[in-house]
């Protein structure tokens, strides 16, 4: 099992002050990083949407020395995307999997994108 730092009160980051940003950011990785003996140095943004995050929280991210970080928006990594702009890996898509073999199915199969592509079209 591993562990990822993703703030200490989980609130969503593009509505705090740059102060509160900045702690929960960077209490997060100290504080699992004194409780887990190899912490992963990706960072996990609560929520995950774009409007929840922007460039204050990816430059705190970038300081602290991370590697990167994952959004919760759907989508599949490029790796070749991730050279394209100095945000690019602070900016990883990630989408979650649902407690259901059914959801698995779907998602390792193709299906799940699909889906929301045709969601997106119709709104």
């Amino acid at each position: 099992m591993t562990f990822g730092p993703h703030t200490v009160t989980h609130p969503v980051l593009s509505t705090t002050t740059p102060e509160q940003a900045g702690f929960e950011i960077s209490e997060s990785w100290k504080r699992l990083s004194c409780e887990v003996s190899k912490p992963v140095p990706i960072f996990c943004y609560p929520n995950g949407r774009r409007r929840d995050y922007g460039e204050r929280e990816i430059s705190c991210i970038r300081q602290l020395g991370l590697w990167g970080a994952v959004e919760g928006q759907p989508g599949k990594l490029n790796p070749a995307t991730l050279h394209e702009s100095e945000n690019s890996r602070y900016q990883v898509p990630r989408a979650g999997y649902l407690d259901s073999f059914p959801h698995l199915l779907q998602s390792v199969s193709g299906v799940e994108p699909v889906k929301a592509r045709i969601r997106g079209a119709l709104h």
